[in-house]
């Protein structure tokens, strides 16, 4: 008997876990900063905490000794005011770590990765105090990713930079991974000084007064007698002009010789304005911004029609200004009409009854196609793909230009149109998904959880309010509810 408590008290010992050791995520990054004065000494043993202890978990054989450096590599559970930063959720509730790998040389760190093992839903970031925040560059920024790069100065602490590359997934959750450097500023904040430095949610109120004063100028340039004197006003490519969509400025000045013509006078007076968002792309960054316009406009048979339209408008910062990159009208009004331009530098000449496209890419409720063109000869021949076939060249030019502003009228052989085949291969929370976004875009003000969770409080103007499209999405991704049996 005695030799078999033995037994079991030494499979005890040798098949116990060591206790789970948790580290906040702030302080472990103030154990990473330097001392003034003081070389870096917590190499081998890493004692923090009341307990002594060691909150990394060193992988043995994963390190690498040289007299000339080292490399090492462990893991870490990183928690935000108590809470582990991520979770794995199958029959139980896990915690998740975080891969750490340290370079350095013989006496100090260079280098340190953070990499999460999984994405999730909870705190999916490392907290950092604003106070110790001395610099904030966001270098690239989108709906799903983002790269920041953030100074960090904790009290009696030498300053560094830390990299942040945030991806958000609404079905997987959130994942940052971060890359702290103690010697060099990174490339990223290099390659973008020209960009403020601030919070993309905050705006001050200098670039408030330049916007209003841009707006301003650019409605009154639409009661000038020379439609040319508008361009100034437009990027090279404007993604959306009202109904078109990636239009040049020779397209918008056909538009608007014709709109003058019907309309030889014109007045507007922009009556307010407000910025909802701002994000930075590829060093450039942009403003979402909502407009209040009234209007006045009497065609040259004298008829007088008046009116006040809601705006969208996506702007783009440049060295000389603003400039627009978007325009619609959104709920209140309506949409303005715009004649189908000329696409005579991009369509083929070909009079054909056959239009053929590259390319397609299908993203959620967004159908792009890429390299449409009109062809007297089948997709096929012409190594292509098939977008459809008119029955007269009419018919074929209306289709090859919806295919050019990527909205197909067409319905394939299965009878389902290739927008409404991308709904029917979501599943129930993708759907509600895209159609809260719909209403998240135009500010509907939320008050479910999941959807504050999700989207946040959102409460601008137009405040829900939907144009005639959006309605028509509305409608067709709650079909596809119905049929799935979402609830």
């Amino acid at each position: 008997m005695r030799y078999l408590i033995l037994l079991i008290t030494i499979l005890t010992i040798i098949f116990a876990q060591e206790p789970t050791i948790k580290i906040d995520g702030q302080e472990l990054l103030k154990a990473l900063a330097y001392t003034p004065n003081s070389p870096y000494v917590k190499l081998y043993d890493w004692k923090i905490g009341a307990d002594g202890m060691s909150p990394v978990i060193w992988d043995k054989s994963g390190n690498n000794w040289t007299p000339a450096g080292f490399e090492r590599k462990g893991k870490v559970y990183i928690t935000n005011k108590g809470k582990i930063t991520h979770t794995v959720v199958d029959t139980e509730k896990k915690l998740g770590f975080w891969n750490m790998w340290m370079l350095g040389t013989k006496d100090k760190i260079i280098k340190v990765k953070l990499t999460p093992n999984i994405a999730t839903m909870e705190n999916p970031s490392i907290l950092i105090d604003k106070a110790y925040i001395k610099e904030h560059i966001v270098c690239e920024e989108n709906t799903t990713y983002q790269k920041s790069v953030y100074n960090v100065n904790f009290p009696q602490k030498l300053p560094f930079w830390i990299t942040e590359e945030k991806i958000k997934s609404e079905t997987k959750g959130g994942m940052s991974k971060y890359i702290i450097t103690f010697d060099k500023k990174p490339t990223c904040a290099k390659s973008s000084s020209n960009v403020k430095s601030t919070n993309s949610a905050k705006i001050d109120s200098s670039t408030k007064e330049q916007i209003g004063l841009f707006l301003k100028s650019f409605y009154k340039s639409g009661e000038n007698s020379f439609p040319a004197k508008a361009l100034k006003f437009y990027a090279s490519n404007v993604t959306q002009y009202f109904g078109q969509y990636n239009v040049t400025k020779e397209q918008i000045l056909e538009d608007k010789i014709r709109y003058y013509k019907k309309f030889p006078t014109r007045h507007y007076e922009l009556k307010d304005f407000e910025i909802i968002d701002t994000k930075v792309s590829n060093a450039v960054r942009s403003y979402e911004v909502n407009t209040v316009l009234d209007w006045n406009v009497t065609s040259a048979k004298g008829k007088t029609k008046t009116g006040t339209s809601y705006g969208l408008l996506t702007l783009i910062e440049t060295d000389n200004g603003f400039l627009v990159k978007a325009i619609k009208s959104v709920g209140g009004g309506k949409e303005r009409k715009v004649k189908s331009v000329s696409y005579s530098n991009n369509v083929s000449k070909n009079t054909g009854l056959y239009v053929c496209y590259d390319k397609k890419i299908v993203n959620g409720n967004y159908v792009s196609y890429i390299g449409c063109s009109q062809e007297s000869v089948s997709c096929a021949r012409v190594n292509k793909y098939h977008f459809g076939k008119y029955p007269n060249s009419i018919n074929a030019q209306k289709a090859l230009h919806r295919c050019m502003a990527n909205r197909p009228k067409f319905v394939d052989k299965q009878g389902v149109s290739s927008i409404e085949k991308s709904y029917s291969q979501m599943s129930c929370d993708e759907l509600w998904y895209y159609r809260n976004k719909i209403f998240a875009d135009n500010g509907y003000c939320f008050k479910s959880p999941k959807s504050i969770r999700v989207f946040g409080r959102r409460c601008f103007f137009p405040y829900g309010r939907i144009s005639n499209y959006e309605k028509k999405r509305v409608n067709t991704i709650k079909k596809w509810e119905r049929i799935k049996g979402c609830r």
